[in-house]
């Protein structure tokens, strides 16, 4: 989770040369405009339109300690899985041979930050 959020802010993440997005076709579907539109991050990650880049923006907001209210603690309980979802799509949408791991997804994304707060 951690190097998918480092890769993502340094911008290595969707990488390369652009290609076909697998989800709609597009000829140059793989960059990261185009996927923030495709995967609909911004519906996802509950974040205006007026947001260029979402997962940015929520990466922003962590905390830097354990937060106090139980409303932040349930927003980021909420957001947090959803986040390391959408970047595990990215990395398979980046790396067609990468196979999402299916212990992954039996799992909760992201417990080990829930469990923190």
């Amino acid at each position: 989770e951690r190097s998918r959020c480092i890769r993502w802010r340094l911008g290595w993440l969707p990488g390369g040369k652009p290609r076909s997005c697998p989800r709609c076709a597009n000829p140059r579907g793989t960059t990261r405009t185009h996927l923030i539109e495709c995967l609909n991050l911004r519906i996802k990650l509950n974040v205006g339109p007026e947001t260029p880049d979402p997962i940015s923006y929520v990466l922003n907001m962590l905390p830097m300690s354990s937060p106090k209210l139980h409303a932040c603690q349930r927003c980021w309980a909420h957001t947090w899985p959803i986040l390391c979802d959408i970047l595990d799509e990215l990395e398979s949408i980046h790396h067609p041979g990468y196979v999402r791991s299916s212990s992954y997804h039996n799992s909760t994304p992201g417990q080990h930050l829930v469990e923190w707060l």
